[in-house]
C-alpha cells in the first residue's frame, strides 16, 4: 500500500537579524552585507510561508543571520557555520550562537520528522532557499534550482516530475537541476538524509532577480501543485 507523504519546509537563511549579545561584533562590512544575500536569503521566507500554507504543512523559520551563524550548516563544519561576525566570537561566544540558535532549529525539524515517520508516513523534507543573480562576475542562468542526492533514485524522479509540472504551469521558467548548487554539499537536507536515510530531502532555488517576474501566487500553486501530483 503506497503510503501518505507529509511535507516539511524548511527555510533556514530566512532573517538578516543579529541578536543583541552580538551586535558588538558588528563592523561597517558586516551591516551592509546584512541587507544583501551574505545576510540572508532574499525572498526566500514568503515563498517558504506561501507554500506551507497552500500545502498544509509545518515550517520551521530560522532567526538569525547567516553572517552569526548558517543553520544550513551541520555543526562540525567549523570553516562553514559561523559568518564574519560569528568569526568574531570567543570560543564561549560561538558555543553560546549554537547552543541558543542552531542546536534548538535542527531539533525543531529532527522532532517533527520522527513524528510524521512514526505514523508511518513518507516524508519529504523541502528546504527553501533563494540565490543572487550574479556571483564573482557570472550570471546565474536559472529562474529555478532543484537540489537532490543524484544517488537516490527517488529524490532524482521526484525533481524530474517536479520540474516538469513546475513548467506547466509556468512555462517561461528556466529550471535547472542541482544547480546552482550540488543537491549533496552540506546543509540540512544532506544532513537530515544521513540521519533518516527513508526521506526525500529537496531544496528549492530560485534567483532573487527573476523570480518576480512570476507572481508569488503562481510560484506556490506551481511548486505545491507539483509536490502533490510528483
Amino acid at each position: 500500500m503506497k503510503k501518505d507523504l507529509s511535507v516539511i519546509v524548511s527555510c533556514e537563511h530566512a532573517v538578516n537579524r543579529v541578536p543583541s549579545r552580538f551586535r558588538a561584533f558588528v563592523d561597517p562590512y558586516d551591516r551592509s552585507a546584512l541587507n544583501t544575500h551574505a545576510g540572508y536569503d532574499i525572498g526566500a521566507l514568503p515563498v517558504a510561508r506561501a507554500l506551507a500554507r497552500r500545502i498544509g504543512c509545518p515550517i520551521f523559520v530560522g532567526g538569525i543571520s547567516r553572517l552569526v551563524v548558517d543553520l544550513n550548516r551541520s555543526e562540525t563544519n567549523r570553516q562553514g557555520i559561523f559568518g564574519s561576525i560569528g568569526r568574531k566570537l570567543d570560543a564561549a561566544g560561538k558555543e553560546a550562537a549554537l547552543e541558543k540558535w542552531h542546536r534548538p532549529f535542527r531539533l525543531s525539524m529532527r522532532e517533527a520528522l520522527e513524528r510524521e515517520m512514526a505514523c508511518g508516513r513518507r516524508v519529504m523534507l523541502l528546504s527553501v532557499h533563494s540565490f543572487t543573480p550574479r556571483l564573482d562576475g557570472q550570471t546565474r542562468k536559472a529562474d529555478f534550482g532543484l537540489l537532490y542526492d543524484p544517488a537516490r533514485s527517488a529524490e532524482r524522479a521526484l525533481c524530474r516530475a517536479m520540474g516538469a509540472k513546475i513548467l506547466a504551469s509556468l512555462p517561461t521558467a528556466r529550471i535547472r537541476m542541482n544547480y546552482p548548487y550540488r543537491g549533496v554539499s552540506d546543509g540540512s537536507a544532506s544532513a537530515f538524509r544521513k540521519l533518516f536515510p527513508g526521506i526525500v530531502a529537496v531544496e528549492l532555488e530560485f534567483n532573487q532577480g527573476t523570480v518576480g517576474s512570476f507572481s508569488l501566487a503562481k510560484i506556490t500553486e506551481a511548486i505545491a501543485t507539483s509536490i502533490k501530483g510528483a
